[in-house]
């Protein structure tokens, strides 16, 4: 079986791979198809299913997976059961089919091409004698390097063209990242990105978390009731135009469609992009409360008042039927079956507050005749002799 060294640290696993041609002098065809029992030519840069490529690593598919993949990104805002039905599908389903595509189209939708830290580039150079291209690098909406803070320099090597890519240091073409926003707010965005692909975010229900938080900055009266266009709008102003756009990701606040800071609200199970939630995240702990006051986004609707008054001369219209009916029968009743034909079995008991002269009838029928259990019990007749 062939062997293959241990990726460097933080490593891309196309980044791993494309060396491992190098130093072995093997075409991609040739290291792919020894790898995989398959004639193939594609190395896969961002995900893969395949348990042979792992063990050529001297790895699990799950230990690679966490450490060499944006894998744990791209689930990081799942619920927990998506979450584990994808790496249930990742490591026990078919190689050649199901999620690893999807999840690496998700992960590089918004950051096509290869990006790189000139920093890391000259300190690994250093440490290993050669570049690779690092994950935490390709993170989508991120424009600033982790380790140092410097603007990432993007390449001209798209992600979806791995017969084309090189190594970093090999890199002629390409341009430094315009940050576009404020350096807080963008260092805002690339600890929390980081934070995902690690694993090191707090365990939460997303959609209640910023309905809760929405509430609290005034885009709503509570959870239940949120301005989600509003927020949307603001959303838009705190980022931007030209900075969502420039991701794919600006929207028409005044559109009769939802905007996606809108349906991220709701907790649909297709709202898992981990970019939006990012977006989202930081936007609420950024900003300081809704820019229109919650009385001017809509009035707070008028709950009906119950009216117990009619309710009570109705149920005791019907105990009195039930009464009468026992009268005409000559039979006796229990509370708990009159309360189950005009509700339920309790349900007498239960609105004894709100209705006391039902209340009080009920206290009179356990004490009268046509009670099945009367209160106080019932006089013994004495046994007369024949």
């Amino acid at each position: 079986m062939l062997q293959l060294l241990r990726p460097f640290p933080d490593e891309l696993l196309g980044s791993a791979l494309l060396r491992a041609t190098r130093d072995l002098g093997l075409p991609g065809r040739r290291l792919m198809t020894a790898l995989k029992g398959l004639p193939t030519d594609t190395l896969p840069i961002l995900m893969t299913r395949d348990h042979g490529i792992a063990r050529a690593f001297g790895m699990s598919l799950e230990e690679l997976l966490a450490e060499h993949t944006l894998l744990p990104y791209g689930v990081a805002f799942m619920p927990a059961d998506l979450r584990m039905q994808v790496l249930r599908d990742l490591l026990e389903g078919d190689p050649y089919l199901g999620v690893a595509p999807a999840l690496a189209q998700s992960s590089t939708k918004f950051a096509p091409y290869l990006r790189l830290c000139t920093e890391c580039m000259a300190a690994d150079l250093a440490r290993f004698g050669t570049t690779y291209w690092h994950r935490v690098h390709q993170l989508p909406g991120v424009s600033l390097c982790v380790h140092h803070g410097v603007p990432l320099w993007v390449s001209t090597l798209r992600v979806s063209h791995p017969r084309r890519i090189v190594l970093p240091g090999e890199v002629r073409d390409g341009h430094a990242l315009q940050v576009g926003l404020p350096r807080d707010i963008a260092l805002d965005l690339m600890e929390l990105s980081y934070a995902a692909l690690k694993g090191r975010l707090p365990v939460r229900v997303w959609p209640q978390h910023y309905r809760l938080r929405a509430a609290e900055l005034g885009f709503g009266y509570d959870l239940k009731l949120l301005a989600g266009g509003q927020l949307a709008a603001d959303l838009r102003a705190f980022y931007g135009r030209e900075f969502l756009e420039g991701l794919g990701l600006d929207f028409d606040p005044l559109a009769r469609n939802s905007p996606w800071p809108a349906r991220i609200l709701r907790g649909s199970k297709g709202n898992v992009t981990p970019l939006r939630h990012v977006l989202m995240n930081v936007f609420l702990n950024r900003v300081k409360g809704a820019s229109k006051p919650v009385l001017d986004l809509f009035a707070r609707p008028q709950r009906k008042r119950f009216d117990w008054a009619a309710r009570e001369l109705e149920v005791l219209r019907q105990l009195e039927e039930l009464k009468a009916q026992c009268l005409a029968a000559g039979v006796r009743m229990s509370l708990a079956e009159m309360s189950a034909r005009v509700s339920s079995p309790g349900y007498l008991w239960g609105v004894r507050r709100h209705m006391p002269a039902v209340s009080a009838w009920m206290d009179a029928f356990k004490a009268s005749e046509f009670s099945e259990r009367k209160a106080g019990g019932r006089k013994r007749r004495r046994h007369q002799p024949p």
